[in-house]
């Protein structure tokens, strides 16, 4: 999956690439050399994501979460993806979350 979307990213988008991972519930923000993985913009009743449990589907039904839908527009109007990767870097010190030369793999 990454391989992919670092190809459509170079093909389509240049240096920053979003991607939505329908079956992991998540997105994928790559912006070269490093990405992360975030949650989708979406919370169950109880206010949690769709994999706060562990597992990979969302069992309860999801509804959009208008903040964090506004936290994700307001990156892509500001073209604010690049600092958002690099600030997540910065704070978790290159974690598994975030993994390096995308371009390589």
């Amino acid at each position: 999956c990454v391989c992919v979307c670092v190809c459509v990213q170079h093909r389509c988008g240049g240096q920053v690439g979003i991607f939505l991972l329908v079956w992991d519930c998540k997105i994928m923000i790559l912006s070269s050399p490093f990405g992360m993985i975030d949650n989708i913009p979406y919370l169950d009743e109880y206010g949690e994501t769709a994999n706060a449990g562990g597992g990979t589907r969302a069992i309860n039904p999801l509804f959009l979460d208008a903040g964090a839908y506004a936290e994700l527009q307001s990156l892509w109007l500001h073209n604010s993806f690049i600092e958002k990767v690099w600030a997540y870097s910065d704070r978790h010190g290159h974690s598994h979350a975030v993994i390096g030369h995308w371009h390589e793999m």
